[in-house]
């Protein structure tokens, strides 16, 4: 019987997927751990600056919806974290784990559809490379688990892109479509 890896049995190869599989989670989990604090002070500035530009109170919602995502999932990695032992495959909180990046990812993306159009070039600059930065970090983070890429990546990408797109600046439009681009090609 063929296997995915040559020289082991169909049960060592179906036991070595496992442990990666299982590594790989673990990873996620632990990265998270580390990330969370710096992310949510990253998302504290960003809206702090935007609020101080912009004086508009949807930035306040923004940052209810970012910061409540945020202590949740930050409460959840450490719940599980202290509870973690061997799992197989993927363990039964990853679920909620890649929900919760996604809905991340997804108040990225808004952030530029809620502040955008703005007639300040510097301040949609500002948008656009926070958000692209948060998207790069994120996904040196999230590297060991693909659904977790996605999760994260393809709303924060596809609301960015859509955000750019409806500005009346075809300078806007190309790089909606470059950021697209860009980020189908890590999916």
């Amino acid at each position: 019987m063929p296997t995915d890896h040559p020289g082991l049995s169909a049960t060592e190869s179906a036991t070595l997927k496992l442990r990666v599989q299982s590594e790989q989670w673990a990873l996620l989990l632990k990265s998270s751990q580390s990330a969370s604090m710096p992310a949510i002070v990253i998302a504290l500035v960003f809206w702090l600056a935007m609020f101080h530009q912009l004086s508009d109170p949807i930035v306040f919602v923004w940052a209810g919806i970012m910061h409540l995502n945020q202590l949740v999932r930050y409460l959840w990695v450490l719940r599980v974290a202290k509870g973690v032992a061997s799992a197989e495959g993927r363990p039964y909180w990853a679920t909620l784990l890649i929900v919760l990046l996604g809905i991340n990812g997804a108040a990225w993306g808004l952030a530029a559809l809620l502040f955008l159009p703005i007639s300040d070039v510097l301040l949609a600059s500002f948008v656009i490379v926070v958000s692209l930065s948060v998207h790069t970090g994120g996904m040196t983070w999230m590297a060991p688990v693909k659904v977790a890429i996605i999760s994260f990546s393809v709303p924060l990408n596809l609301l960015l892109t859509l955000a750019l797109l409806r500005q009346d600046d075809m300078v806007y439009q190309v790089g909606g479509v470059l950021i697209l681009l860009y980020a189908m090609s890590s999916w």
